[in-house]
């Protein structure tokens, strides 16, 4: 298939893994938000 061609054939495929993160995994999240560098002044928040 030709680049262009796999651009107008392009197609969404999501698998979701309905379980909890542990809260380890929520942990290293939570430290790589905070550790980001922030690239305006604009307030934001998270859930």
């Amino acid at each position: 298939m030709e680049p262009k061609d796999a651009i107008y054939t392009r197609r969404s495929v999501r698998s979701y893994v309905m379980e909890p993160l542990d809260e380890a995994t929520l942990d290293r999240i939570d430290g790589w938000i905070k550790d980001a560098k922030r690239l305006t002044d604009d307030p934001f928040e998270y859930d």
